[in-house]
């Protein structure tokens, strides 16, 4: 949750650190979202953040190939 005055700046912002960091750590993560899901009496603002982790297939001796 955020405050309803909040910038949608810093919203923009907190979405580019967490794809910074799914890029930075792509073995671990895959992609990523945040989408405003719903507001509260122009109050509070309710944010999804979705991560996607990476999938590591592994062959019969045991490779992540």
């Amino acid at each position: 949750m955020i405050s309803y005055d909040t910038p949608l700046s810093i919203v923009e912002q907190l979405r580019s650190r967490i794809s910074h960091y799914i890029s930075e750590n792509n073995r671990e993560w895959n992609n990523s979202a945040v989408w405003i899901d719903k507001m509260e009496f122009q109050n509070v603002i309710h944010l999804i953040i979705a991560m996607e982790r990476e999938y590591l297939q592994f062959s019969a001796d045991g490779c992540g190939c």
